[in-house]
């Protein structure tokens, strides 16, 4: 069985299958993250609607932290995290441990729709850079070479003393 979980205050909207038939009536108890993103509490009023929802093909993700670049096999990693969830729902940020520290992924695109069902399917992903990553600088021959001139140009010219340049030479 698989729900769609509104905030009624607020609109916000997620999608869970369910873990137990246990709380009393009328009580509904939520995992922290999906309170987070519903943007409720304690005691808030939520609806909830049983849905059918499409089998994932695609998801994209974007990881919350550089620290997901050290895990080695993302793939096995992902696997099991998800065993854990039935769903996905455009916008989560899903939490997950590997290694004894908690990581989060945030679910920026899915198909065919913005919610799906990830129960026994196979689905594509693909990575978005994770928050915070900063593009390492790129070394090209040319723009080596570029900053070796200018640095002989501004030695040639400051180790001159009647203003014509020298040729930078070795010492040792």
């Amino acid at each position: 069985m698989l729900f769609r979980i509104t905030n009624t205050r607020t609109g916000e909207y997620s999608h869970a299958g369910v873990l137990e038939f246990t709380s009393e009536m009328g009580r509904v108890w939520l995992p922290e993250w999906m309170m987070e993103k519903l943007q409720i509490r304690e005691r808030d009023m939520v609806e909830i609607m049983n849905v059918t929802l499409p089998k994932c093909k695609f998801t994209k993700l974007e990881p919350q932290s550089v620290d997901f670049l050290e895990i080695t096999d993302t793939r096995a990693v992902l696997e099991k995290a998800m065993t854990n969830y039935s769903t996905l729902t455009k916008g989560d940020v899903i939490p997950f441990k590997y290694a004894g520290k908690e990581y989060k992924i945030k679910v920026l695109e899915l198909r065919p729709q913005d919610a799906v069902s990830i129960i026994e399917t196979d689905m594509e992903t693909d990575f978005a850079p994770p928050v915070g990553y900063v593009e390492p600088e790129r070394w090209e021959p040319t723009r080596i070479r570029k900053q070796y001139e200018s640095v002989i140009k501004t030695r040639a010219s400051t180790n001159s003393a009647d203003g014509r340049p020298t040729t930078p030479r070795r010492q040792g």
